[in-house]
């Protein structure tokens, strides 16, 4: 029977990578998160519709790989999720071996903006860990926090927009030509940018 073996055969996947938890959940940080994350969908909806309207087709994408800290499916899943419901960016990749999530994202035109994009995923991710992730996880989070010598009272799960239609626009009147001038070619990142940033 087709429905037998089908069943039998999503039964054997689910034993073989079973998802893990951590046993763990923060009330006060999934708050947080939840409020910030609401604003940040409204917000980035806005500039969206602002990148749209005055950029139009001159807007500048790129495939940007990120390395998560995390090898675990579930916090893997809930960065990827999270990122996707913020317009400007969504998954088109997940390399599970390695903790790798890649996304088209929005308004990404250099080296320099994919870096920023990459660092807005990290905190997405840095979130939920505080909110659901191990505790080894949770202190290895706070270990790289000290490393990088940030305040321990930022220790929230409060996210950011990844998008920022400003800069799309300054970046236009800085770069703008004659009216009669062609449109500008598609950025190449493949010089400036490593190679899993590359459109």
């Amino acid at each position: 029977n087709a429905n037998v073996e089908m069943e039998t055969m999503h039964g054997s996947i689910a034993s073989e990578y079973p998802v893990q938890l951590s046993g763990r959940f923060n009330p006060f940080q999934f708050v947080v998160f939840a409020v910030t994350f609401v604003w940040q969908v409204a917000k980035a909806s806005f500039q969206v519709m602002l990148i749209a309207i005055l950029v139009g087709p001159r807007a500048r994408n790129a495939v940007v790989g990120v390395p998560l800290r995390t090898r675990s499916d579930l916090l893997l899943t809930a960065t990827g999720h999270t990122m996707t419901l913020i317009p400007g960016s969504f998954v088109v990749e997940v390399d599970r071996a390695a903790g790798t999530l890649y996304f088209h994202a929005l308004n990404v035109r250099n080296a320099e903006e994919a870096e920023e994009f990459r660092r807005s995923a990290l905190r997405v991710e840095a979130a939920w860990i505080r909110i659901l992730g191990t505790p080894e996880e949770l202190a290895a989070l706070r270990a790289e926090r000290r490393g990088d010598g940030a305040d321990a009272r930022g220790d929230s799960a409060a996210i950011s927009s990844p998008v920022t239609a400003s800069q799309q626009m300054v970046g236009r009147r800085r770069d703008d030509d004659p009216a009669d001038a062609p449109a500008d070619p598609p950025t190449d990142l493949s010089t400036t940018a490593p190679e899993e940033d590359r459109p």
